[in-house]
């Protein structure tokens, strides 16, 4: 099972709502951390529309990893609530809420390589893993994140100050994850406006030099279901909304079984240049 990280570098075109839904609609088991530091948990006042108390969650960690350490699955479990009914039979769908205070984000500092690796332990639960960032800072503290995921996507609008400060900020990332290995992890999912000018693929392509990428058309009545809990008033798949997950998830596997062949790759080799040395 692989970590999936979603950030913006741009404004807020909608990584956790995308993520949100993305969690719901996913394939198989799989847990949404809310890992954005610079805001409070969304998911609980939105999505649940405030009616679960902010008990657990990503804020508890520093406490919990002071107290034992370390960080392992158990302790992460123990702060994730179920998104869905959990009497509704099939995949699991979990989720580790936000802070309750953007100023205690600054207690998770030395915690962030422990969750890192902690999430990784999941593949033994046959579950995966989406960290929601929200948005991308300069030199940002939650590093280890990026460096232990498996596949990047960036949410950013098509228009040209978000597809600037994407292109400003890209080879800095790609510089991070060549560290490990995993420069060819990124992927661009575009939230394509209902109105405005907007730049085309190719022009995109050629900015940013991303071969991974595709468009999802926003489509505000579908979005509040996931952002403010309104209820869905039509079949998912028969949304703009709804359709533009496919394609965004379909995206995401696609990286992971490449990364997963690379690594297949790398290991082989290790394997092979042992066995001539011997």
């Amino acid at each position: 099972m692989s970590t999936i990280l979603t950030l913006s570098l741009a404004g807020s075109p909608g990584v956790t709502t995308t993520s949100l839904a993305m969690a719901l609609s996913w394939p198989q088991s799989v847990l949404l951390v809310e890992a954005d530091s610079s805001r409070y948990s969304s998911v609980l006042p939105g999505y649940f529309r405030g009616q679960i108390a902010h008990i657990r969650g990503i804020g508890e960690l520093p406490v919990v990893a002071n107290n034992n350490g370390s960080l392992d699955i158990n302790q992460l479990w123990a702060q994730t609530i179920s998104l869905i009914d959990e009497a509704i039979e099939g995949p699991q769908r979990r989720l580790i809420p936000g802070f309750k205070n953007p100023a205690a984000a600054r207690a998770m500092d030395p915690v962030w390589v422990q969750l890192a690796t902690a999430a990784s332990s999941f593949e033994g639960m046959g579950m995966d893993v989406i960290i929601d960032a929200g948005h991308w800072n300069v030199s940002d503290s939650r590093s280890a994140l990026l460096r232990a995921a498996d596949a990047v996507v960036i949410f950013a609008r098509p228009t040209l100050p978000d597809i600037v400060a994407v292109h400003k900020r890209l080879a800095s990332l790609r510089s991070e994850l060549a560290a490990t290995g995993r420069d060819g992890n990124i992927s661009l999912v575009l939230i394509e406006a209902s109105t405005g000018p907007q730049l085309s693929s190719a022009e995109i392509h050629k900015a940013l030099g991303l071969d991974q990428s595709v468009r999802m058309g926003w489509d505000d009545k579908t979005a509040v279901v996931y952002s403010l809990g309104e209820p869905l008033t039509k079949k998912l798949e028969k949304t703009k909304f709804g359709r533009g997950l496919t394609p965004i998830i379909e995206l995401i596997r696609g990286q992971l079984a490449l990364q997963r062949e690379r690594l297949s790759e790398s290991r082989d080799s290790r394997e092979s240049e042992t066995e001539a040395r011997r």
